[in-house]
């Protein structure tokens, strides 16, 4: 599925395919850097600071979740940009999930998770936000619960896009 970004309010590293295309997939040390936080990211009160995923995350992603193929993994910063909802993570206290119409392989919803206080990293760990993981969500019935709780829900994008996103 091709994605279009129409409104870049997310300041997307041009050079994340680059890099990922050009790395060996095998190195774990080091990350990549996404871009910077969104709008929508934004309007949840999170602050403008730098995202990035650890090569070693990838490694997990590509090897755990074979419904993220490269160039899914390469559309994280386009789900990043312009997410359709954003949610409390509900496994693990002070991430957010984010969810857009890009979806995996089997047609699933991609998850990407971020993780909000990063602990361990060199760049500074109170001026960035990582991505924790990223993967095709195919168990609908653990979602719809999960939208169930308005407490759950930080953003809902506008609701033309949502309706058809639930309906999908």
């Amino acid at each position: 599925m091709y994605y279009e970004i129409k409104d870049k309010a997310f300041i997307i590293n041009d050079n994340f395919e680059i890099e990922y295309d050009n790395w060996n997939k095998i190195d774990r040390e080091g990350n990549f850097l996404l871009g910077e936080t969104s709008k929508s990211l934004q309007s949840i009160g999170l602050l403008k600071q730098k995202i990035y995923i650890d090569k070693s995350k990838l490694i997990k992603i590509r090897n755990k979740h074979t419904e993220m193929n490269d160039d899914l993994i390469k559309k994280i910063p386009c789900i990043l940009d312009n997410p359709i909802i954003i949610l409390k993570s509900q496994s693990i206290e002070g991430r957010i999930v984010i969810f857009s119409e890009i979806k995996d392989i089997n047609n699933s919803p991609i998850l990407v998770a971020m993780e909000l206080n990063p602990t361990v990293n060199t760049n500074n760990v109170n001026k960035i936000y990582k991505v924790a993981s990223a993967y095709g969500k195919a168990n609908i019935k653990s979602l719809e619960c999960w939208l169930k709780n308005k407490n759950n829900i930080l953003y809902i994008a506008d609701k033309k896009r949502i309706n058809k996103w639930l309906s999908g």
